[in-house]
Parts: C-alpha cells; sequence; structure tokens
C-alpha cells in the first residue's frame, strides 16, 4: 500500500496555495476578481515570500494562515518563528481563515475550472509511478478531497488511487486507521508513506510502516538535520521507480 501527500509531493501548487492564504484574509477581492490570473497576480511578491517560508513548517491548512500573523513584519521564517506565531494566534482565528480559504477555493474551482486547475503541475516520475505500480495508492493531505479528485482526474491518474483522505488534521490518526483496516483484511503487504512535512513523517515513526521523506517538496533548511537524528529515510523523485516495484 502506498500512502501519498498531496501538494508537495504528488503536485507543486504554491502559487495556489498562496492565492487562497491571501484571499482567506480579504474573500470580498477574491469575489470581484474576474480572472484568477489577476488574483494571482495580485498577491503581494512579499507575501509570497513569507508564505514560501511558512509553508515549508506547515501541516494543515491552518498552518498556512500562519502567513498572515508574521506578514509584513518577516520575509525570512524558520521553525521558532512559524511555532511562536503559531502559538500566540488567537484561537480558533487560524480554523476561520482556512474555512474561508477553502471556501475561496472551491469558488476558483467551481467557477474557473481550467485556470484553477492548471495552477497543480504534476510531478513526472510520480506521475509515472502512480501509473505503472501495482500498488493500490491512497491519498492523505491537509488539501480538500474535491480538489484532489478533481486535480487527479484531469490527469489521468484518478482510477488508480483507491481512497482520499483530505482536509485531514492529524494524519497519525488517518494512517492508524488505514492500518488497522490492512490488518483485519490479512495482508501482509508493506505500507510505504511519503510526506514532505518532517514533522508528520516524524509522528508516524513508531507506526509499523515505512515512512518517507520526500526531499523535493517543501521544508526548512533544517529539515535534512532533523530527518537524520530521528533516523528517517530520504526519498528523491529519481527513486520513485524503484518504489514501484517493491512487493
Amino acid at each position: 500500500m502506498l500512502v501519498l501527500d498531496f501538494d508537495g509531493v504528488i503536485a507543486d501548487a504554491v502559487l495556489e496555495c498562496a492565492a487562497v492564504t491571501w484571499y482567506a484574509r480579504f474573500p470580498e477581492r477574491a469575489a470581484r476578481t474576474p480572472k484568477l490570473s489577476d488574483a494571482i497576480a495580485g498577491v503581494p511578491s512579499d507575501f509570497l515570500q513569507t508564505f514560501k517560508g511558512v509553508r515549508a513548517f506547515s501541516r494543515t491548512l491552518a498552518d498556512f494562515m500562519v502567513t498572515h500573523e508574521l506578514f509584513p513584519d518577516k520575509r525570512t521564517v524558520d521553525s521558532d518563528a512559524f511555532q511562536d506565531a503559531k502559538r500566540s494566534t488567537q484561537t480558533g482565528r487560524l480554523d476561520a481563515l482556512a474555512a474561508r480559504a477553502e471556501a475561496v477555493r472551491a469558488t476558483w474551482r467551481r467557477e474557473q475550472f481550467s485556470e484553477w486547475v492548471s495552477l497543480h503541475r504534476i510531478f513526472a516520475p510520480m506521475s509515472d509511478m502512480i501509473k505503472k505500480t501495482s500498488h493500490p495508492i491512497m491519498i492523505v493531505s491537509a488539501k480538500d478531497s474535491d480538489s484532489i479528485n478533481a486535480i487527479l482526474h484531469q490527469n489521468g491518474l484518478a482510477n488508480r488511487v483507491i481512497k482520499i483522505f483530505g482536509s485531514c488534521q492529524d494524519k497519525h490518526a488517518v494512517l492508524t486507521s488505514i492500518i488497522a483496516e490492512i490488518a483485519e483484511g490479512g495482508s501482509t503487504k508493506e505500507t510505504i508513506f511519503i510526506d514532505d512535512s518532517i514533522d508528520n513523517v516524524i509522528a508516524v515513526k513508531g507506526l509499523p510502516i515505512r515512512a518517507l521523506w520526500a526531499s523535493w517538496g517543501y521544508h526548512g533548511s533544517e529539515d535534512y538535520a532533523r530527518a537524520a537524528a530521528n533516523d528517517i529515510q530520504v526519498i528523491e523523485l529519481k527513486e520513485l521507480s524503484a518504489i514501484s516495484g517493491l512487493q
């Protein structure tokens, strides 16, 4: 069984993620924007820079919203700055912003589908692996299921994925349930989990799975050291073909 993250592992969607984060605070601007390309262009470059820093330490859509707590004062974001801002944010604020972000995303997906879906670039080696592997595939992601399903359909990959766990807040809990389901079915096949969040990979280390950290995704400069310190296996895009041949 292959269990994959989506943004950063299957697809690069940094501009779309930054845009829904920006317009979560200004949803009325998104509603008045006639073209998605104009909305993307309307995201300040400094905000995008801060977002990319925050993205490296984010595990959920609500984590993306920490960008609003750091912008415009911080352009460079490290783990301490991210965690401090997250802890000091008023309870419920990040979740409320995340709900607005999902609403903005849903509107763009519904009303400007072609342009919206084009903002998600599937990594070619990942597309190849999904198409060729004999292993069943599940996706566990902070991105909502409707968006993931639409992007997979657009890229001819939807029929290769048996289940999507979207808007995920706790990947440890989801993976625990997946492992239990596999065990009930009597399968002894290895479960492989791939995520670009080193925190997510470390969090599931105690589960009976093979957890791999995707080096091509979004990460902070210190994450390689954290992977080494926690005995986490790092995988590169060029190594995906080997995964598809695992028995």
